[in-house]
């Protein structure tokens, strides 16, 4: 056991998990202000379908880090909302993909329009260098603890 004190407050995965959170309840909250009625964890899919339309529920559920069952049910909630459609595949008509309705598609500028609000919100008086290596440590920390996982690129983190 080691002597050196440890302060939960202070810990790097404790404040990893509440700027997380905070992000994504503001977020949420500027979404819904701004009169939209999509979650946060369905903005994720559809940034992800935003990039690349069709994609299955297996490839959602690796890129965004969530199990199929809880895509599946935020693919239900979009799908209610008429945000998305399911389509069944050519090969395969048990495998599903994913697309975008018109309403899908025009929700993009809107809802962008409120992420780099919220971002805004969050790095206020932050200096862009302060941020930009704040990121590259965070970035070193993952590459640390998921080497297998594949690095992003940066336009795909805000």
């Amino acid at each position: 056991m080691s002597d050196v004190p440890y302060h939960l407050q202070d810990s790097l995965g404790y404040l990893l998990h509440r700027a997380s959170l905070a992000m994504a309840r503001r977020l949420g909250r500027n979404f819904a202000a701004a009169g939209y009625d999509v979650t946060v964890e369905q903005w994720k899919v559809l940034v992800r379908l935003w990039d690349a339309e069709g994609m299955t529920h297996a490839e959602l559920s690796e890129l965004i880090g969530k199990n199929k069952a809880s895509i599946t049910r935020l693919v239900d909630g979009l799908e209610r909302r008429g945000l998305v459609r399911r389509s069944a595949g050519r090969k395969d008509r048990r495998c599903k993909r994913v697309l975008l309705t018109a309403a899908g598609r025009d929700l993009r500028q809107g809802l962008m329009a409120e992420v780099h609000r919220t971002l805004a919100e969050a790095q206020g008086g932050i200096p862009a260098e302060r941020m930009a290596a704040c990121k590259d440590v965070l970035r070193s920390v993952l590459d640390n603890l998921f080497e297998s996982i594949p690095r992003e690129t940066p336009r795909d983190i805000p």
